[in-house]
């Protein structure tokens, strides 16, 4: 063998060293995938357990998944979380309404209200309010009706559907079913050119009107259970027989006697706990409905 042949077969040696080292070393850098996290099926290798990899942050092989792989892989995550299990009774109300003895006082008279209610499963409201009113009016109510005055109880009764804003407020959409019995009294004054100033003095007892209000309310939290908040009323009047000389002006809960109204009301209130939101386990209950 001469010496040029030895040095060619010499130079292929070192050259299929280098190229086996590459190789290796390419073979390497390929990240081995933990197959004990997959089960095979008759198609692929699907992931078995990935639910603490967020969909947002996916890692290669997760990228590569089919789109109802992806919901598959969402779903087993949403099934691991907890079940929110929401109380029947969450707690309970009381409420003020302190924009009321303000107007009182502009009326030299007394008007108050409060109210309690009820909340259920968090959501649903149940409520129950009650005023009382004692007043003058002299001068708003008719151009020829002086000294009237106005006084009577009120209820209402209905439920809100509660809607959440921020983690303080919330927004409360319902509508109220009002009564009231009240009277009224005054001096009406009928003027005339062709005849003399007729004066007569009025006062009706045990009035009594019905009327359905659509309530939208907002509330935010001070300080523990306290809150505050404001809410808008629009009533429309069910029953109320007004066919009087004198008709009535102002009718107890409701404002002013005409077909609707409009009422934009101040309230303070206290929240009372009573059950808390649980939580439970979700594959519990699987094994619970499978037996």
């Amino acid at each position: 063998m001469s010496i040029s042949e030895y040095f060619k077969i010499s130079l292929l040696l070192v050259l299929m060293s280098m190229g086996t080292k590459a190789f290796a070393q390419e073979q390497d850098s390929v990240r081995v995938v933990d197959t004990s996290m997959y089960e095979r099926d008759s198609v692929r290798m699907t992931p078995k357990i990935l639910i603490d990899i967020p969909i947002v942050d996916r890692t290669d092989e997760f990228k590569t998944l089919s789109r109802k792989e992806r919901r598959e892989l969402e779903r087993a995550r949403r099934d691991s979380l907890p079940i929110t299990v929401l109380p029947p009774i969450s707690n309970l109300e009381l409420m003020v309404n302190y924009s009321d003895p303000i107007l009182g006082l502009l009326n030299n008279g007394t008007r108050l209200e409060g109210g309690g209610a009820i909340t259920f499963f968090e959501y649903f409201v149940a409520t129950a309010e009650f005023g009382m009113q004692d007043f003058m009016l002299d001068g708003e109510a008719y151009k020829n009706v002086t000294n009237y005055h106005t006084n009577g109880q009120y209820y209402r009764f209905g439920a809100d559907f509660k809607i959440p804003v921020k983690e303080k407020s919330s927004i409360r959409i319902g509508g109220r079913y009002g009564m009231s019995n009240f009277s009224d009294a005054g001096t009406a004054t009928i003027t005339g050119d062709l005849f003399d100033d007729y004066t007569k003095q009025f006062a009706r007892n045990n009035l009594t009107a019905t009327w359905y209000e659509v309530n939208i309310s907002s509330e935010t939290n001070l300080w523990k259970g306290m809150f505050m908040g404001f809410s808008f009323r629009y009533r429309k009047m069910l029953d109320f027989d007004n066919n009087y000389d004198i008709p009535v002006r102002y009718v107890s809960g409701f404002g002013f006697a005409n077909e609707s109204s409009l009422a934009f009301n101040l309230f303070l209130g206290y929240r009372i706990p009573v059950l808390p939101i649980r939580y439970r386990d979700r594959h519990t209950r699987k094994i619970i409905e499978d037996f």
